[in-house]
């Protein structure tokens, strides 16, 4: 870091570290300021030590980038190999003014940055260099792309830019099995350039004296050592097993610091009692175990009757299996590659394995160790397999849905009740005074000592992630790294085993009798008749000789057990949460947890019963009015449903009839259930048809699903509508011309989707057409039915319209042939096109909101139509899918046909490209990152801004994309401070006025502003704060609406604390729906550390770099105003 004359110097390498966390960079730093002679006093805490195989590692790095320097040679021909010493950066200068088509081991600068890229090959792109410019392109031990690599040439990128005067377009790999592969710069370069501006500014501002607190951080680096001593030697409360940083926060805000504070603490507030007594009882035990071996525990007997804890373990059977896996989540979709199992005769254990390195040997792997399982449970029924945490069964539901195969095998051991989560019973049974739950912390209360050299889960991916760099084989027997991982998973296996004599140990010691689940009678057991058809179309597609025949023909096999796969997760997570605690309740947004009856009277509302319960407000909950539910009171679930629900004060009333018992406790859980039946049906029906040929009657779906372009009677065209085309009228043109086909139109935010579909259906509807209108919620029907009834007053035209429904004044499903006449236009959901007499009675079916419904869905209702439009951007709220599903069976029918496109291609559908609602300003942005710069402004929405008054404090501009950054900690799914920012904002908004057409208004919150939070939690805390009659919800909410102002709302801390994770938060989807709310401005309120995360995976990198992108453009924006100014 330091060169001989003082200076610093860095290299991708530091900015790599410094995505560990202040901490680790402030170590390294620390460390090169030590060993440099400049720091004092010298500091005694040193870094982990390395790895000993490292250097085995390296020589197989070496040789590889040898082996590549070979191949590109060859075919290249034309090489440069710069030497390294004093004169590198001027010999690659050199070589690259001079044109050589590959240049080895160049050293490129940038100011105090420097790197060595292992190859630079030359392209055809005019740069300061001449015709040429360069790219980089590395070689990697590793098989697939990880996100340090593309940081990495990202910053060999910045470097060629400033070299060359042009930055890379594409970065390079050649990876250790040979595969060439190509990024674009663009979806990694922001996070790179983000984190590049923290990073000098952490160094500029470096302060030898100031550690930053480890407490507050996820990861160490190579530092973590070095943490737990600064922890340990101040009593630190981050000590405290499954204590959270939010946690932490609120405690410092109460003035509790360390351990021992908390155990001498009162009440605390904005943490939940039950979970402040939990912490206490933790701190107690843990300060009174240190220097002791075992360490104390305490047994928690289990409310009477309730089926938790020690209640919850099976007694043992001689069939038991103890189970574990080991993953590799870095890899592409993920992967399973070893299967561990343990069973016990005479008292000792025996091992078995299942390797797979690869997806086709996981699909092997997991249909043997399934067979084998559901084979000793068919033999012994009372046997259970044991497992720690929920990986092991969330890993075996996921595969069975991937590779559609075991469903039945897998559903028959979940129903059963055969698996079991010690983790989950240990946490409800005892607590322990370690520092954590992990298996390799308690297993010192039943020790057998560990040989392997692979200690815990975080450094089997490494030991695994170095085989895969290592070039060893993949049989374990002949590989010294996987047969340590091997000894690691036995003993995980074997000490899972231990862990459950010991649990029942303290059962009987206690007291404690089992209690058993009664299993689920609402999904229907045995064969189905869609299962021996499936079963066909996959066998008759592995003999198909025609590659696109033999996929389509596959997916209509998958197709079939869709709606089945997709009900799984819900009832997991029915059963799930019937074992769960009310803190994991407490902590789960979809339910209600530790309702309290009120002192208020009942009310007699007929012959029900109104009773009111209180609940803590600060709780985040999709629960509301009208939801259907589960009440868990400890005795059987009853259901209900909410009659009012007040979340500000934290009340809800449920009603209770003649027979129901009235609890004074109880939480909430949702009832999702919806019978899928009519739906599963009509896929079966379609299925039939389709095996035996008859594609006439399905036409239309059949394009959809081979994905053709629209069939027009007057023949293909290159584009469905030319540039410039007039809409709606050359629109409705081309409606009138499909034949019997499916036609996608893709309307991005403001481009009128609705209005254009309205004047589509309204003249069709005029020539006596038949219309249907489906969608996957009545609002997007309803929305769409007012659009036409508004078009055909506008028209002058009367369109008979009925919507099929259950409430007053709509048509009753069953009534709806009856109903049917020239012209009208009918709404209902897929369950009512999905009818057998419906089939073929519609000339069109537009479905709106296509990105949101099923593929499945989309052939169900299709079978009622001959022709299908899909109205829908893919590119905003997605189809909310919940089962993991084979190939692109669980697509949205607009996500299959679009094949990733992020614009429909001209000749398979129509976008509509302009926006009517966007300012230019935010036009640019929501375009170029989602719309392939495609969707353009009209003009006069140049003409619309917010004209802020001459005392505005927060805001600068009154159009395009504002980004408000402040800092806080330990927020997961609210935000006072980013609250109080907000106010701010809106006092600069209350003195401003809009401006549309040169007409001005003064502001007005109710009608000129949106305000979105991703959680239930800070919509509750900005009313809380702002009060009033704004519009304040989630951004599924919001879908369709408008303002003049959006505001968003982040509101986590750090991603690491971010409820739901990053895929959520920063979803491109929800970020183009809520920013694409705005007409003029909008602004974005988050944590300044939010980003500041190390991505694990690849997709989660573009994630970070699209908020990054965001981010960056509102500061360009910012500096283009204050250039423009006087």
């Amino acid at each position: 870091m330091y060169l001989p004359d003082g200076s610093l110097r860095y290299s991708p390498s530091d900015l790599i570290a410094y995505l560990e966390g202040d901490f680790a960079a402030w170590m390294e730093r620390r460390q090169a300021e030590q060993e440099a002679g400049r720091a004092e006093p010298v500091y005694t805490l040193a870094p982990d030590e390395d790895d000993a195989d490292q250097g085995l590692v390296a020589r197989r790095g070496e040789e590889h980038e040898a082996a590549v320097l070979a191949v590109l040679r060859a075919r290249v021909g034309d090489c440069e190999e710069v030497p390294g010493g004093d004169q590198s950066v001027e010999r690659t200068l050199a070589a690259m003014r001079s044109g050589r088509r590959l240049i080895y081991q160049g050293h490129l600068t940038a100011g105090a940055w420097h790197g060595y890229p292992d190859f630079l090959l030359r392209t055809d792109s005019p740069s300061q260099l001449g015709a040429w410019a360069y790219w980089p392109v590395d070689s990697k031990l590793a098989r697939s792309a990880k996100p340090y690599f593309l940081i990495q040439l990202s910053a060999y990128a910045e470097f060629l830019q400033h070299t060359q005067g042009l930055r890379p377009r594409q970065l390079g790999f050649v990876f250790g099995n040979r595969l060439e592969q190509t990024f674009e710069t663009e979806r990694y370069f922001s996070f790179y350039r983000y984190l590049k501006e923290a990073f000098d500014r952490f160094q500029q501002t470096f302060d030898p004296n100031a550690v930053p607190d480890p407490a507050l951080e996820s990861g160490y680096g190579s530092w973590a050592n070095a943490a737990r001593r600064i922890l340990v030697e101040r009593d630190d409360l981050r000590l405290v097993a499954r204590i959270t940083i939010s946690q932490i926060k609120r405690l410092r805000d109460a003035g509790v610091r360390t351990c021992a504070d908390l155990i001498a603490s009162g009440a605390v507030p904005r943490i939940n009692g039950d979970v402040l007594d939990r912490l206490r009882r933790q701190v107690r035990l843990q300060v009174a175990s240190r220097g002791k071996r075992p360490p104390e525990f305490e047994v928690l007997p289990p409310e009477e009757g309730k089926r938790a804890g020690l209640a919850a373990l099976p007694p043992a059977s001689t069939g038991d299996v103890y189970f574990d896996l080991e993953g590799f989540p870095l890899a592409e979709n993920g992967l399973e590659y070893l299967f561990g199992a343990v069973t016990v005769r005479d008292g000792a254990p025996e091992f078995r394995d299942w390797w797979a390195h690869d997806a086709a040997h996981e699909k092997a792997a997991f249909e043997s160790v399934v067979d084998w399982l559901h084979g000793r449970w068919k033999a012994d029924p009372a046997m259970h397999i044991y497992h720690y945490a929920s990986y092991e069964v969330n890993a075996l539901r996921r595969l069975m849905g991937r590779y559609a195969t075991r469903e039945s095998e897998v559903d028959d051991l979940l129903r059963g009740e055969v698996f079991v989560d010690l983790l989950s019973i240990t946490r409800a049974a005892v607590a322990i005074g370690t520092s954590g739950y992990s298996l390799k912390d308690i297993e010192v209360l039943f020790p057998a000592a560990r040989k392997a050299g692979v200690t815990d889960a975080g450094s089997s991916m490494v030991e695994y992630q170095r085989w895969m760099d290592s070039g060893e084989p993949g049989d374990w027997q002949h590989s010294q790294i996987l047969n340590a991982i091997r000894d690691y998973n036995r003993e995980d296996c074997e000490s899972t085993w231990r862990l459950a004599s010991w649990l029942r140990d303290l059962q009987s010691n206690a007291g404690v009798r089992y209690l058993s689940l009664k299993a689920s009678t609402e999904e229907p057991q045995g064969g189905r008749p869609e299962d021996p058809l499936a079963e066909a179309l996959l066998a008759q597609a592995e003999t198909e000789p025609d590659a696109e025949r033999k996929r389509v023909t596959q997916l209509v096999g998958w197709l079939l057990n869709y709606h089945r796969r997709e009900e799984k997760p819900m009832w997991w997570r029915y059963f799930d949460r019937l074992g769960a605690s009310e803190e994991e309740l407490f902590n789960d947004a979809d339910c209600l947890a530790e309702l309290v009856r009120t002192d208020k009277e009942p009310v007699r509302i007929k012959k029900s019963l109104e009773v009111e319960y209180r609940f803590d407000p600060e709780q985040d909950t999709k629960i509301q009015e009208g939801d259907k539910v589960y009440m868990l009171t400890g005795a059987e679930p009853v259901r209900n449903t909410v009659a009012a629900f007040d979340v500000d004060h934290g009340l809800l009333t449920m009603s209770f009839g003649p027979k129901k018992a009235i609890p004074d406790r109880c939480s909430l859980i949702p009832d999702e259930w919806v019978s899928s039946e009519s739906l599963r049906n009509a896929v079966f029906r379609f299925a039939e048809r389709w095996q035996r040929g008859d594609i006439p009657s399905v036409q239309a779906i059949d394009d959809l699903l081979f994905k053709r372009p629209p069939r027009l009677e007057d023949g293909p065209r290159e584009a469905l509508l030319a540039d410039g085309a007039q809409l709606p009228r050359d629109l409705v043109s081309l409606v009138r011309q499909l034949d019997h086909t499916t036609l996608c139109i893709q309307g991005p935010p403001g481009s009128g989707k609705t209005y254009n579909a309205a004047a589509v259906i309204v003249t069709l509807s005029a020539g006596g057409a038949r219309i249907g209108v489906s969608s996957n919620s009545h609002k997007a029907i309803v929305n769409l039915l007012d659009a036409v009834a508004v078009e055909a007053l506008k028209q002058r035209r009367k369109v008979p319209i009925a919507k099929v429904g259950n409430d007053q004044g709509e048509v009753k499903s069953k009534d709806v042939v009856g109903a049917l006449r020239p012209g009208i236009v009918v709404g209902g959901t897929a369950w009512v096109f999905a009818r057998p007499d419906l089939e073929q009675q519609f000339d069109y079916l537009f479905v709106d909101e296509a990105g949101q419904v099923p593929l499945a869905n989309a052939i169900a209702m299709g079978l009622a139509a001959r022709t299908i439009v899909l109205i829908g951007d893919q590119m905003q709220l997605a189809q909310p899918a919940q089962g993991s599903h084979p190939g692109q069976s669980g697509l949205s029918c607009l996500h299959y046909l679009l094949e990733g496109h992020a614009t429909v291609p001209p000749d398979r559908g129509v976008l509509l490209p302009i926006t009517w609602r966007l300012h230019p300003d935010i036009c640019q942005f929501i375009s170029d990152t989602a719309y392939d710069g495609r969707l353009k402004p009209e003009a006069h929405t140049s003409r619309r801004r917010v004209i802020l008054s001459p005392g505005s404090t927060r805001l600068r501009r009154g159009t395009g994309i504002h980004f408000e950054e402040l800092r806080h900690e330990g927020n997961t799914q609210s935000s006072e401070e980013e609250a109080d920012r907000i106010a701010e904002v809106l006092g600069d908004l209350d003195r401003s006025e809009i401006e549309v057409d040169g007409k001005r208004s003064l502001f007005d919150r109710e009608k000129d502003l949106l305000i979105v939070a991703p959680y239930n939690a800070q919509v509750r805390c900005l009313r809380h704060r702002l009060g009033g009659k704004l519009r304040i919800a989630s951004v599924d909410k919001f879908q369709g609406q408008e303002a003049s102002v959006v505001i968003v709302s982040m509101c986590a801390s750090s991603l690491e604390e971010a409820a739901r994770g990053s895929a959520f938060l920063l979803s491109p989807n929800r970020l183009n729906v809520a920013i694409s709310r705005a007409k003029c401005l909008a602004i974005v309120v988050a944590s300044a550390t939010l980003i500041r995360t190390r991505p694990r995976r690849v997709a989660e990198l573009e994630l970070l770099n699209l908020f990054c992108r965001l981010r960056f453009y509102a500061r360009d924006l910012d500096a283009a105003a204050t250039h423009a100014r006087p």
